[in-house]
């Protein structure tokens, strides 16, 4: 009844005109009950999985219909308890399936979600792919990271930064009785991914390298200049020096000068008043 209730009301939802606010506030509240319920489902000792897909399907119908749901089912915690369920393989595949279809939605990309979330969300497709040997699991989880990774840079990160690990389980599992495409195909992204990565790095090398060398030669060069510009300023100075001190010797001879022709001046007129006073005292 609960899922048969789930399916009449996401057609509602579908066939209601958005606003800002059924988008924004009752759409998620909507898909976090579809969620509860999928949970509660799986958490039964002996859960049906045809009500399970058909819970999930209601998910799907409105992912589609408003992908911006896909944000928040990635941070709901329904959908960690999910993945840390033990489940049977029709439930995982399921699940693993609603994983598919949210990042492989167009606004993937844009999502914003904690590193610690995704890396729970990666380890636990991982362990659902190793711990059981089923192709159709394996081939959807590899799927799974391949579409996550292709379009999420923080996932990206997380499947270089856990590179050796995840390729040697996938080559376990890749030995396994039936090649599995999906496998190979990540195999492929991943070996692409670090040569893009090794490029990236020799790139940044190279143009530390170049960058470094440039800095060292504006640095010489400013250095050139700057033994120039004080050199020069050197010169100046002791020609500005050298000036001064001709004009201050000029002066001092001005000044000596001066003074010897006042004493000369003086002394004609002390000799001309004596002679004056000579020539009065011989008058009888």
């Amino acid at each position: 009844t609960a899922t048969k209730l789930c399916t009449l009301l996401a057609k509602c939802c579908m066939g209601y005109s958005q606003s800002q606010e059924f988008s924004g506030v009752f759409l998620p509240l909507v898909v976090d009950s579809f969620m509860e319920l999928a949970n509660n489902i799986q958490g039964l000792s002996c859960p049906d999985e045809e009500d399970y897909r058909q819970c999930l399907e209601c998910v799907f119908w409105l992912v589609d219909y408003s992908p911006a749901l896909g944000q928040t089912i990635l941070e709901s915690p329904r959908l960690l308890s999910m993945l840390m369920t033990e489940s049977s393989c029709g439930i995982d595949v399921c699940l693993l399936k609603l994983l598919r279809v949210v990042l492989t939605q167009s606004t993937a990309s844009r999502y914003h979600i904690e590193h610690d979330k995704l890396l729970v969300i990666f380890d636990e497709v991982m362990l659902k792919m190793t711990e059981q040997d089923i192709p159709a699991l394996q081939q959807i989880g590899a799927d799974v990271i391949y579409q996550a990774a292709k379009r999420h840079q923080p996932f990206r990160m997380i499947l270089l930064e856990n590179g050796e690990e995840v390729v040697d389980l996938l080559r376990v599992i890749n030995t396994a009785p039936g090649a599995h495409d999906n496998i190979n195909m990540l195999l492929k992204y991943i070996d692409k991914l670090r040569k893009e990565e090794a490029e990236k790095a020799r790139l940044n090398a190279s143009a530390t390298k170049i960058q470094a060398c440039y800095r060292g030669y504006v640095a010489r060069r400013e250095l050139r200049l700057n033994s120039q510009r004080i050199s020069k300023f050197q010169l100046k100075f002791r020609e500005w020096l050298r000036r001064k001190k001709e004009k201050e010797e000029e002066e001092r001879d001005a000044q000596l000068e001066k003074e010897l022709s006042s004493r000369k001046a003086r002394e004609r007129r002390r000799m001309r008043l004596q002679e004056e006073a000579s020539k009065l005292l011989t008058i009888p």
